[in-house]
């Protein structure tokens, strides 16, 4: 944001009818001091406020709320679950969460820490200003796993796609999850099946 110097800009614009007069060097005086001290407030909003990086806490709540993201996420499922050695994140006996056929698999509902709220905001708002291309859904995709190793492969059949992920991250798989919900994080082209593949 640019600084105005509301002092110079008022005396350039002042008639020689006035051009010696306290009483209205005064009321101009007074006038421009409550510009500029309101001009150096929304400057110090701009810069910390709404900058991703600096902000924290309910800051970042604020920012969630504009981009529309937020920070406690639904039905969170990040736990280890017990399984063979060479799974995919399988756990030992005693450490993993047994899983059944039986049971809803359902999840707890995940508050984000300030670090991951950056990264999922910044995902929302690449997500906000996408276009739903392919390079679109990697971008937000690589935000949110924090590497650029997933790719998408085409199908063999016209309308299919593949996101395949090499290094996901709990955020990541999160969102993937959700890519049927209507308002999913990761931009999905119009009229594209996606199926997701963890290799």
């Amino acid at each position: 944001m640019e600084i105005i110097d509301y002092v110079s800009l008022s005396k350039s614009r002042t008639t020689s009818l006035f051009e010696n007069d306290a009483v209205y060097e005064a009321f101009i005086q007074a006038v421009v001091e409550i510009l500029a001290e309101k001009q150096l407030e929304v400057q110090s909003l701009e810069t910390s406020l709404f900058n991703i990086d600096l902000s924290v806490g309910v800051q970042l709540d604020l920012i969630g709320k504009i981009v529309g993201q937020d920070r406690n996420l639904v039905l969170f499922t990040a736990d280890p679950f017990f399984g063979f050695v060479g799974g995919r994140n399988a756990q030992a006996f005693d450490v993993g969460t047994w899983r059944s056929i039986l049971k809803d698999q359902t999840g707890t509902n995940k508050q984000l820490d300030d670090p991951s709220y950056r990264t999922v905001l910044k995902a929302r708002i690449a997500s906000n200003g996408s276009r739903a291309t392919y390079n679109d859904c990697l971008a937000v995709i690589n935000l949110l796993a924090n590497n650029t190793t997933t790719k998408i492969e085409n199908g063999s059949v016209s309308g299919n796609a593949t996101i395949v992920v090499t290094e996901p991250s709990p955020l990541l798989l999160y969102f993937l999850s959700q890519l049927d919900k209507p308002n999913s994080l990761i931009p999905i082209p119009l009229g594209v099946k996606i199926k997701v593949e963890i290799v």
